[in-house]
């Protein structure tokens, strides 16, 4: 709900793979400050610029616009701070605005896509109640992921996708496992007398049963991930913080929702 009001306040931050724009990479030779970066910006017509340090220093910069990506823009930025000081420009990026939207729609539909194939497989190698309960745990996984990212305002840029699709693939891996521990138990528990409380035992057993192994295989992932987030500098930040929080809420939703939905829905 609190994602949910916020996308609706603000929206999502984009970057300019999916807006369209430019982006340099630009070295000063001696300190600066964003603030007369901004100025010099705006003294050629350009407001509305992103500006990030990059490794926390004062004299690399990526400046971002989403102003016509075109070679005299570039040029026009170029001159725009070269009053600021003597600079050197290390890498450049020029993103049109049919290219961002194209890819905008492309990446809707690989989720949707992935969300179907996932159903599928999953309904083929347990059954239909079991996908379903998969596929509704990863899109709890990914509206939380989405959330944490407008209350943090991290831009969604291609490095976040690919995180988001990781995520869907951790989670889901960590579901089966318990999953096919529920098939396992529950053909083991066939021939027992029924009672009402058995799904309920065999979803607890399994629970059990998998929860070291899911708990030691998140931590271990975890260990990375903190390290690409502390140590891997600007550059890997929003791609490790969408990959930390989406472990994070992986691990708890396998083990208290996946299983939760098949007890609702009174597996057999």
């Amino acid at each position: 709900l609190v994602g949910f009001f916020t996308y609706m306040n603000k929206g999502f931050s984009k970057g300019i793979d999916f807006t369209g724009g430019i982006m340099l990479d630009v070295s000063f030779k001696e300190k600066t400050n964003e603030q007369a970066i901004r100025m010099a910006l705006n003294v050629v017509g350009i407001h509305e610029a992103i500006i990030q340090k990059i490794d926390n220093t004062d004299e690399q910069y990526l400046i971002k616009t989403f102003h016509n990506p075109s070679e005299d823009t570039t040029q026009i930025i170029k001159k725009a701070i070269a009053k600021v000081g003597d600079t050197h420009l290390n890498s450049r990026e020029m993103i049109g605005p049919q290219v961002g939207a194209s890819l905008t729609h492309k990446v809707m539909q690989s989720a949707f896509w992935v969300m179907i194939g996932m159903l599928i497989y999953i309904g083929i190698r347990f059954r239909l109640s079991y996908g379903l309960a998969a596929v509704l745990t990863l899109a709890h996984d990914i509206l939380i992921c989405l959330s944490m990212l407008l209350l943090f305002n991290i831009e969604i840029s291609l490095p976040v996708v690919a995180a988001l699709l990781t995520v869907l693939g951790y989670s889901l891996n960590d579901t089966i496992v318990i999953f096919d521990r529920v098939r396992e138990n529950m053909a083991h528990m066939k021939n027992t007398s029924p009672s009402p409380n058995r799904p309920k035992q065999i979803l607890d057993i399994s629970i059990q049963q998998t929860l070291n192994r899911t708990i030691v295989t998140s931590c271990t992932t975890l260990i990375v991930i903190l390290a690409m987030l502390f140590l891997g500098g600007n550059v890997l930040y929003s791609f490790s913080f969408t990959l930390l929080i989406g472990i994070l809420v992986g691990t708890y939703s396998s083990i208290f929702q996946s299983c939760a939905w098949l007890y609702l829905w009174k597996i057999r």
